[in-house]
């Protein structure tokens, strides 16, 4: 059961109580934005005897298709890894440059905050079979690209931004 607009937590409650009176699982999302979101609809499960996990939602990672300049740069990188590869982000501990995400399936991933070019590109210490660069602009050729198998995309317009 999802409810998008969980105000007190009626709906796992009643969710709740289903179970205990037949031995069912239902499961249920509540969704709630105003600031009692902790106070009441949580504690309200909380009282009840329900077993769940409580998440709160940080800042937005984009505004207007540009990334907030309010969210820490690791966030993005996060989001960008996990639409990418559908997996969990954890920042490397390789020496390579402050760019660097990881490799998946043989591709090397980065997100530079600047221009993909040679100065850039010099940075670099992972080998890998084919590179992914999230850059702000492109000073290579698409010869160059192709020949060291490269693909740029352009940040913001190139990540996966689900509204």
């Amino acid at each position: 059961m999802l409810d998008a607009f969980a105000g007190s937590g009626t709906t796992a409650h009643a969710v709740l109580n289903l179970n205990a009176a037949d031995g069912g699982d239902r499961k249920f999302i509540l969704i709630e934005m105003e600031p009692y979101a902790e106070t009441i609809t949580a504690e309200r499960v909380r009282r009840i005897g329900g077993n769940f996990d409580y998440y709160e939602v940080g800042e937005e990672l984009f505004i207007d298709d540009d990334i907030n300049p309010n969210v820490d740069i690791e966030q993005v990188r996060a989001y960008v890894w996990a639409t990418e590869t559908a997996t969990e982000y954890v920042k490397p501990d390789v020496e390579d440059c402050a760019a660097f995400m990881g490799v998946y399936k043989g591709e090397a991933y980065y997100f530079h905050l600047g221009a993909l070019d040679r100065d850039f590109l010099a940075t670099m210490r992972t080998r890998a079979d084919a590179y992914v660069i999230f850059a702000e602009s492109c000073a290579v050729g698409e010869e160059f690209l192709r020949k060291y198998k490269i693909e740029f995309r352009k940040i913001p317009r190139d990540i996966i931004i689900e509204r």
